[in-house]
């Protein structure tokens, strides 16, 4: 598979959400000095996160971590909102 475009959201074979956000790692790249090239976030919420990051966004990824967890499918495009929003809390 290819990596999806922007602004996509995934379910993962554990059924898990992962959102591509440019937009996101842009800003987080400008503001945390994070690298703007990982801009994967899961919204952790199945079993298979382990109990300090589940019901978070966790931390950027890059696509090559992403796909390990396949084969995806397409999830709903308000997931994107979603972790948009957290990411924008956590900045403050």
């Amino acid at each position: 598979m290819d990596e999806p475009g922007n602004n996509t959201a995934w379910r993962d074979k554990f059924g898990d959400i992962w959102v591509r956000s440019d937009e996101a790692a842009k800003q987080r790249s400008e503001s945390l000095g994070t690298l703007e090239e990982f801009h994967w976030w899961s919204l952790c919420e199945s079993e298979a996160w382990d109990d300090q990051l589940r019901g978070s966004v966790g931390v950027a990824s890059p696509w090559s971590s992403v796909e390990m967890h396949g084969p995806l499918e397409a999830a709903d495009s308000d997931q994107v909102q979603r972790v948009v929003d957290a990411l924008n809390r956590e900045l403050g």
